[in-house]
């Protein structure tokens, strides 16, 4: 009984001091939540760091195109010498058709649309417009394939 009536008193003591030095214990308990919050956010800015690295790391795409000249046979030597490389996973060719095909799926053309190559790294959705005996192509969007060089 004794010591929880010290344990009431001391608390009762450490009220009345708070009330006393009011603005220091303000700054006090400021400093110790900014600390607090300062550690947090260094601990979360590492976590999320390494994570982009990781990411980064593991989706490290290259891509390169080969000039049409270039023969079936110098195409399957090139992939195989890239696949030789330690750093290299995967060794993917497309060819120009399945490429065309493939963004063919991705736009999810109309009946009337298509897509053809319209020089400089641009593909455009066109749409077949019939007007008596005549067809007229209508560029209705323009896709950017290939980067451009800077």
């Amino acid at each position: 009984m004794k010591s929880f009536l010290v344990l009431i008193r001391e608390i009762k003591e450490a009220f009345i001091n708070i009330k006393r030095a009011g603005f220091l214990t303000f700054i006090t308990i400021l400093v110790i939540t900014i600390s607090l919050y300062s550690i947090g956010m260094i601990y979360f800015f590492y976590l999320y760091s390494n994570r982009v690295k990781e990411g980064i790391e593991n989706r490290i795409e290259v891509s390169f195109y080969i000039e049409k000249s270039v023969t079936e046979e110098r195409i399957e030597e090139i992939k195989k010498e890239i696949s030789l490389l330690p750093e290299v996973e995967n060794v993917r060719y497309i060819s120009p058709e399945e490429s065309l095909e493939e963004l063919k799926k991705e736009y999810h053309l109309k009946p009337d649309e298509d897509i053809f190559y319209i020089g400089a790294g641009r593909f455009g959705i066109v749409e077949k417009v019939k007007k008596g005996k005549s067809m007229n192509l209508v560029i209705k969007r323009r896709i950017q394939y290939e980067e451009k060089n800077i």
